[in-house]
């Protein structure tokens, strides 16, 4: 405070509030061993531990007269008191990082009129551990604004959701990156008011710069479909091109080809996120975080129940014990409420050991009819009793409670009427998120599978998405299309038994936001071309043969600032190679330009639109009609409306597409992803809608 944030105040005091909107923590951390060890716990030999003059005297005042004898306990097996000791040492230490540090300069800049936000080190659940990150991720961010992550690092990659997951530090966890790391920030927005439902994560960076645009795109739409509503992309960099700290930079002094596509992409981001933001998020159960049973001994990690809920599209929020007293009835039978959000089930990960306190609140919440469901097993002690303490009744009190295993519990919340999507065919890489605004339901799904479309109809349960939430006067269903800022009509209808169907026509990673509302209140939508389609690429129609025969030829540009493109070649018949493969331009970065002209003899019939498909396409991708921009598109479907740009008798057609500076950098970080092939791979095809 004295060194950094008070200098800033005495010297820009003027601008607090105004210029400087605050100020942001980058992974603070214990530090008491250096580097990036994730599994950083007590019980290691030889360590060096967080210490302090209060801590001493808190545990002197906890352990009394068994402070020395406890000691060792931190480093060694103690015997049967080692989890209890541990416990209490932790549960000390991150309470003090959380009153010391994170509470203090929160009240700092709330004094001068700023927030403090930021993240810490959450990676493969180092959040609730020593080393470099803060013992307890919800404590260590106690006195921010905005709750915080940070995905980089290729922690996140399509497909890659299982435990063993190689990125760049290390060879797990892909379970926590995908079904815990997004949920842990959310859920702190959602719980705490001081954060006013702003969730934040600081993006993109560290990919390398073979991280391409569509990739941005998926981690984008990852994070929003769990509840992430503000972002900090990473990174702009002033240093001299090519700056190796961890790429990609977006603009890297005009040298990155696909910049071009980052300013629609980020106003992409602002529009959804606004939608999902000053609402209310619709969670059916509530998930225990596991961080202090961890401490005591044996425990389930948060990711494993949250996975098997996101899987069946049963939406949760992760809480901390230390917000277990403030859980109270809704008012509706079998809810719960807690700030904003309300809960249908309580669900504890298996643990061996909780505290006293946090049994009997599970045993209160059960006898006050609250669905409270132990995974795999109950605990078997209690993690902060003092020798002599007998908990035998209060144990087998919490063995009472219903009890399932992992694998049961989706099953277990759908027959509580706590599972409001059903689908005709399972699906486990379908995400979806419902937000409610104050005369609408803003609804984002996502197929998160890598290479398999999903196509299937969707029924949405008002009555299972939350207990107070009223439909009555919800008549209509529209598409938002957050790249064009479009809202389109859909064939989507709501039922008079209280439920929604919608046809889901998703490719591999692309992610549709819909709107349920009164027709009244409706902004104007667009006719629904849209949906019929997306139906045409659900069947695959080839539609018009206008490109039949034609003739393409290919240039190279290395930027858009560039005066010309530079003729590559004249493709053959049936001829699309990798731009980037070895025989063609193995190191090249920049903008290749497909050009071809093809005939239109008749006029559209009355009422139907075309569109231009780019099959197979990877990256960013512009299309120009006649001269003109048809507009961009930065993932699949590469889809482009190309109505009112075409003209009877002969038109030029260009597609313009920037690859990534991986092809010319080559740089390490690069080196963990698959690149995949450059440029169209295969003809360009009509859709009449």
């Amino acid at each position: 405070l004295d060194t950094v944030y008070e200098a800033h105040y005495q010297r820009y005091k003027d601008d607090f509030g105004r210029t400087f909107a605050g100020f942001f923590s980058d992974e603070p951390e214990f530090g008491n061993v250096p580097g990036y060890d994730f599994t950083e716990t007590l019980g290691l030999p030889n360590r060096r531990l967080p210490w302090s003059a209060e801590l001493e005297t808190r545990l002197r005042e906890r352990w009394q007269e068994r402070f020395a004898a406890n000691l060792p306990a931190l480093w060694h097996d103690g015997g049967q008191r080692t989890g209890a000791i541990r416990f209490q040492y932790m549960d000390e230490v991150t309470r003090l990082v959380s009153s010391c540090f994170s509470e203090q300069l929160g009240r700092w800049c709330e004094d001068r009129g700023v927030e403090y936000i930021g993240h810490l080190i959450e990676d493969d659940n180092a959040h609730g551990r020593l080393g470099c990150s803060l013992g307890h991720y919800f404590r260590g961010l106690s006195g921010q604004h905005m709750a915080g992550i940070d995905v980089v690092l290729l922690q996140i990659m399509p497909g890659y959701d299982q435990v063993i997951h190689q990125w760049i530090a290390s060879d797990r966890d892909g379970e926590f990156f995908h079904y815990a790391l997004a949920k842990l920030g959310a859920s702190h927005a959602h719980i705490d008011p001081r954060k006013q439902g702003r969730a934040m994560c600081e993006i993109f960076g560290a990919y390398g710069w073979a991280e391409d645009i569509a990739l941005e795109k998926f981690l984008l739409d990852h994070m929003l479909v769990r509840g992430i509503n503000y972002f900090v992309p990473h990174a702009f960099s002033p240093k001299a091109f090519p700056d190796p700290d961890c790429p990609p930079h977006f603009y890297a002094h005009n040298k990155n080809p696909q910049y071009r596509y980052f300013v629609p992409l980020m106003h992409y981001a602002n529009r959804l996120s606004h939608l999902l933001s000053g609402g209310r998020h619709l969670a059916q159960a509530a998930v225990v975080y596991h961080g202090e049973a961890e401490w005591a001994g044996e425990a389930m990690l948060t990711q494993k129940p949250v996975k098997m809920l996101l899987q069946h599209q049963i939406d949760c929020d992760i809480l901390p014990l230390d917000s277990l007293p403030e859980l109270r009835p809704s008012g509706h039978p079998g809810w719960f409420r807690l700030n904003q959000e309300t809960y249908g089930a309580l669900i504890v990960p298996y643990t061996q050991r909780l505290p006293r306190a946090a049994l009997e609140r599970l045993l209160e919440l059960h006898g006050q009819g609250q669905a409270v469901l132990l995974v795999d097993a109950a605990p078997e002690a209690v993690s902060d009793a003092d020798p002599g303490d007998d908990d035998t009744a209060l144990l087998d009190n919490v063995r009472q409670l219903p009890c399932v295993t992992l694998q049961a519990l989706p099953g277990i919340l759908a027959r509580k009427k706590l599972a409001p999507v059903t689908l005709a065919e399972p699906n486990t890489w379908l995400r979806v998120f419902a937000y409610r605004q104050q005369d609408a339901l803003h609804l984002m799904v996502m197929n998160e599978h890598p290479a398999k479309r999903l196509d299937q109809e969707l029924r949405l349960d008002f009555d299972a998405l939350a207990p107070d939430l009223d439909p009555t006067g919800w008549d209509i269903v529209l598409c938002y299309d957050g790249m064009a800022n479009r809202l389109h009509a859909t064939d989507a209808a709501i039922q008079p038994d209280g439920t929604v169907r919608i046809a889901l026509h998703l490719e591999p990673g692309q992610s549709r936001f819909y709107v349920i509302q009164n027709k009244q209140g409706a902004a104007e939508a667009i006719p629904t071309a849209d949906e019929r389609l997306h139906r045409q690429l659900a069947a695959r129609d080839n539609g018009l043969s206008l490109l039949d025969g034609a003739v393409w030829t290919l240039a190279k540009v290395k930027n858009e600032h560039d005066p010309a493109f530079e003729p590559v070649k004249t493709l053959a018949q049936g001829d699309w190679p990798n731009l980037n493969g070895a025989d063609l331009l193995p190191r090249f970065s920049g903008i290749f330009r497909y050009e071809t002209k093809f005939g239109l003899a008749e006029p559209l019939p009355a009422g139907q639109s075309l569109f231009l498909l780019l099959d197979m396409a990877k990256d960013g991708a512009e299309v120009f009609l006649n001269g003109r921009s048809c507009g961009i598109q930065i993932a699949s479907p590469y889809l482009f409306d190309v109505t009112e740009l075409l003209r009877q008798g002969t038109n030029t057609l260009a597609i313009e597409i920037a690859n990534t500076l991986a092809w010319e950098l080559q740089d390490g970080q690069s080196t963990h992803m698959l690149w995949k092939p450059t440029g169209l791979r295969a003809q360009p095809r009509f859709l009449l809608a």
